[in-house]
């Protein structure tokens, strides 16, 4: 498999920022990795928080017969869930994305150089 396919694949199924690890661009791929786990992180406490304050009643202490389990609730829960954090999951798909063409693209210009200065 050539060195570019290969690059793009690993960061387009495997993790997002391996690939530019692959083509020895350690900080760029730190930083991708770094980026698309904290808007997951982000994301998940923020539908954990949302989650929190649905299903809770007021002033409830917090035990499993507490929680609001209506079918409309956890509806409405989703709903608001999707509404507010649809813009996060779009980023994480960008960053994703952008990580793998650029996987590609690196690992294709250095393939390229390589080969001509092995030719000369």
């Amino acid at each position: 498999m050539k060195r570019p396919l290969k690059a793009a694949l690993v960061s387009g199924l495997v993790c997002p920022g391996f690939g530019q690890i692959m083509n020895r661009e350690r900080a760029k791929g730190t930083a991708v990795i770094v980026a698309v786990v904290g808007l997951l992180f982000w994301m998940m406490v923020r539908i954990f928080a949302l989650t929190y304050h649905t299903m809770m009643p007021e002033g409830a202490a917090v035990d499993a017969g507490a929680f609001n389990l209506d079918p409309k609730a956890l509806a409405h829960l989703h709903n608001q869930a999707w509404a507010q954090n649809w813009w996060l999951l779009l980023v994480v798909m960008a960053v994703w994305i952008y990580a793998t063409v650029d996987a590609y693209l690196v690992a294709a210009r250095q393939e390229k150089s390589n080969t001509e200065l092995i030719s000369k």
